[in-house]
């Protein structure tokens, strides 16, 4: 059924009103309200209300409210509620929720609220990411970064960031900084920083900074800091043993820096 010049719309409940060229809205309530010219829509109530122009939506439920100009939805319920400005979601549920610029691909990636030119990639990546949190996450991999991470955070590997991590915070390996992390840290390898990471922390190294790292302490190398690591620490690689000192017996530097004092190597 042509609606309008180029246009092509099938199915019940599809506007054949709709006066927009260049169209196409196939499926029961595809396109119903308000498509705008050379989008598309395919599926059960994809782009089902207010469709901008040069969107797609494909699947049940695809970009079914409120897809901005430009947006890409592919998959069950993919950028279902809002989806912004040239934003892409591919994937069941997928970008349910998407500000403008943003990406997210796989099963639930970027699901509730991706902000402004947030990355989502891999099943549930970014699940939580809220825009009131800042603008520009990035989350590749399973599970990785899904808890309302900061501005500008990168979460890299599966479980990476899993509960979120502060604002211009890093945390690249598999469960690395695993249960978050405060702001500006930074945690490099498998579990590193991975249960809590205070402010400025770094844990570079397998399993470095495991357990609890407090603000600007720092962990290099395998097991460092495993178990437990104060503020303003330095922990070097001493086996399965923690490697701090907790008191200010050692050697002392400016700003209260201290070395911890491995037993082994």
């Amino acid at each position: 059924i042509a609606a309008s010049a180029n246009s092509v719309v099938i199915g019940e409940n599809v506007d054949t009103t709709n006066v927009n060229t260049g169209r196409v809205a196939i499926g029961i309530n595809a396109g119903t309200i308000s498509q705008s010219a050379e989008s598309v829509a395919i599926g059960d109530s994809a782009g089902y209300n207010s469709q901008g122009s040069d969107a797609i939506a494909i699947g049940y439920g695809a970009g079914n409210a409120s897809q901005s100009q430009g947006g890409v939805a592919i998959g069950y319920q993919a950028g279902e509620t809002n989806q912004g400005l040239k934003s892409v979601a591919i994937g069941y549920g997928a970008g349910n929720t998407q500000d403008y610029l943003s990406v997210a691909i796989g099963d639930n990636a970027g699901y509730n609220y991706q902000s402004d030119d947030g990355i989502a990639i891999g099943t549930s990546a970014g699940y939580n990411f809220n825009n009131s949190n800042g603008w520009a996450p990035i989350a590749i991999g399973r599970y990785a970064g899904q808890e309302y991470s900061g501005h500008q955070s990168i979460a890299l590997g599966s479980y990476a960031g899993n509960d979120g991590l502060g604002y211009r915070s890093v945390a690249i390996g598999q469960s690395s900084a695993y249960d978050g992390s405060n702001d500006y840290t930074v945690a490099l390898g498998y579990q590193a920083g991975g249960l809590s990471q205070g402010a400025q922390a770094v844990a570079l190294g397998y399993q470095a900074g495991m357990s609890v790292q407090q603000s600007i302490a720092i962990a290099i190398g395998q097991y460092a800091g495993a178990l437990s690591q104060g503020g303003y620490a330095i922990a070097a690689p001493s086996g399965y043993t923690w490697a701090i000192n907790t008191s200010y017996s050692n050697q002392n530097l400016a700003n209260g820096l201290r070395f911890s004092n491995p037993t082994s190597y």
